[in-house]
């Protein structure tokens, strides 16, 4: 990494996970650390589409919702 070796994730003030920033990142053990790493944007994900669409919602302690679309 070019900022940091490592890294703590933080809930609410307490810290949830820390570790070698590749160990967070590629490896995740706590589920809210996963739900931050799984709401960042790909590169490319919307390549194909027609114009910007919503992210899933991301809820830690629950699985990825789909937003809701308008007709």
């Amino acid at each position: 990494a070019e900022i940091a070796d490592r890294v703590c994730v933080m809930l609410k003030g307490e810290i949830v996970e820390s570790g070698s920033v590749n160990q967070i990142l590629v490896d995740p053990r706590h589920r809210y650390t996963r739900a931050l790493i799984s709401a960042v944007p790909r590169l490319g994900s919307m390549a194909d589409k027609d114009g910007p669409e919503k992210f899933p919602l991301v809820i830690y302690n629950a699985e990825v919702s789909q937003p809701e679309v308008s007709a």
